[in-house]
């Protein structure tokens, strides 16, 4: 028994699509979530402000990034910031005072990076020879 019969499209009404054994058959493109993970470090850093930048969206796709963690192994930071970089400017999305070394400063949310965007975690304060590290977790899809 067909309890669909006809599914709407958002243009035109279309006949629905079930096996031999009557189970609904469901066309998904195949990057519909591509998993977006990246890891950006420096383990000799100079001493002061420091920046890490995640890698840019190249022509044709977005990015959505669900979660960013940065840190400084050695030195307690007056401060890291992670902005939105377009190329030339940073815009501000989080940032934290006093993080303490080697603690995690975690950001959660989506955000959306459309071709020729990256994101940058700036270190502030940090000691020559930090270690310091830009973790930037999503998913990736192919724009037509």
């Amino acid at each position: 028994m067909n309890i669909f019969g006809w599914l709407w499209d958002g243009t035109t009404w279309v006949k629905a699509k079930a096996d031999s054994d009557g189970h609904l058959q469901v066309d998904v493109p195949s990057d519909v979530f591509i998993t977006y993970a990246e890891k950006i470090e420096n383990l000799n850093t100079p001493a002061n402000e420091n920046s890490l930048f995640s890698t840019t969206v190249p022509s044709g796709q977005i990015y959505v990034v669900t979660q960013m963690e940065a840190h400084d192994v050695q030195t307690n930071l007056p401060m890291i910031i992670i902005s939105l970089f377009d190329g030339e400017s940073g815009y501000p999305i989080a940032m934290t005072f006093l993080p303490g070394a080697n603690v995690p400063f975690f950001y959660t949310g989506n955000i959306v990076l459309s071709a020729g965007y990256s994101l940058v975690a700036g270190f502030v304060g940090c000691t020559e020879g930090d270690w310091i590290y830009f973790y930037v977790i999503g998913y990736k899809r192919t724009i037509t």
